[in-house]
């Protein structure tokens, strides 16, 4: 049994190590978090972080759309939320190479590479420069599927294809093979491709794209190693975070990497019922032809190359990834 000022009785130990990594010494301000909680839009993924916010004790908040949550952050308008950071690379790269690398990077050297001194210094300094702390949790593993309307072969290519790309790089990367991207929103993608703007998309996990529509008009789904896995950030406000304490910054750090471990371990299963579904409404599955990918791997380091020279940030990131990656590094650019 435990006892609080006043003589109130606290039965669970737990609640103490909550209690004191969450609220501040006698006359500071109590640390609640409010965390935005709109993203992912899927129930299944949802679920993952509702869970957090409910173990950190946090208020959720829907308070704004997901591509303002950094600034509303460091206005302080928000402590906190998670997103895919590639949503902010059109005002700073780095943040496009935040979740991953595109073509350069393996499922297996991608947690080597998140856990670097360069790579974790890089996206410190990115995100203090705003106001704000980031951190990986959450990840989904096999993400980018790619939606078309027709067939795409290695004699076909990928030429032309007008595609539904949100993400800068991978867009600029694609665009080396001759795909257009156009990044409209989720929501309006389906009617996109009835009426013959997009030919398809690069999606984000199964489940998601079959919540909004895309086998009803897309029934060429391909799997690829464009995107093999994506880290989600939790992104919170600086003076938040610094005024946690050090138990309070354990805590969070802790919990997330425990999200996203449980994440990768999970969502396999969750994707591999989703695709047993989109067989089953028509949609032919398979992987991508891998002349197809070779063909936009060795595109790609040319445009990486030329990409490098806008951010150092991005720079940083890159050179982190292709020293984990000497195959990519020695393509001729």
């Amino acid at each position: 049994m435990w006892r609080l000022s006043g003589g109130r009785k606290l039965r669970n130990p737990l609640s103490v190590c909550i209690f004191i990594a969450l609220v501040a010494p006698a006359g500071a301000i109590a640390q609640e978090l409010r965390l935005q909680t709109q993203f992912p839009s899927t129930p299944d993924l949802r679920e993952y972080f509702d869970t957090l916010t409910r173990r950190l004790k946090a208020t959720a908040v829907t308070t704004a759309p997901i591509s303002v949550l950094l600034e509303y952050v460091a206005q302080g308008r928000l402590d906190g939320g998670w997103a895919l950071p590639s949503i902010w690379a059109r005002n700073e790269l780095a943040f496009g190479m935040a979740e991953t690398v595109p073509l350069v990077l393996d499922t297996s050297s991608i947690e080597r590479w998140r856990n670097s001194p360069s790579v974790k210094g890089t996206l410190d300094r990115i995100y203090s420069q705003r106001g704000a702390k980031g951190l990986v949790c959450g990840a989904l593993p096999r993400s980018g599927g790619l939606w078309t309307r027709k067939p795409v072969s290695a004699e076909t290519m990928l030429t032309g294809l007008k595609l539904r790309v949100v993400e800068p790089v991978l867009s600029a990367l694609l665009s080396g093979v001759g795909v257009v991207g156009s990044s409209i929103p989720a929501g309006e993608t389906l009617p996109a491709m009835q009426v013959g703007m997009v030919d398809g998309a690069i999606g984000l996990t199964p489940q998601e794209d079959l919540r909004l529509g895309y086998s009803q008009e897309a029934k060429y789904y391909y799997l690829n190693s464009l995107l093999p896995i994506r880290d989600i950030h939790l992104v919170l406000s600086l003076r938040k975070w610094e005024m946690l304490g050090d138990a309070g910054r354990e805590t969070i750090a802790k919990e997330c990497a425990e999200l996203t471990e449980r994440m990768l371990r999970e969502l396999p299963s969750s994707n591999a019922v989703a695709l047993e579904r989109m067989r089953a409404s028509g949609v032919t599955v398979s992987d991508l032809p891998a002349e197809l990918e070779d063909e936009l791997r060795k595109s790609s380091r040319t445009i990486y190359e030329r990409m490098r020279s806008r951010s150092v940030g991005f720079s940083a990131l890159y050179e982190a990834a292709l020293d984990l990656a000497p195959e990519f590094r020695n393509l001729s650019p």
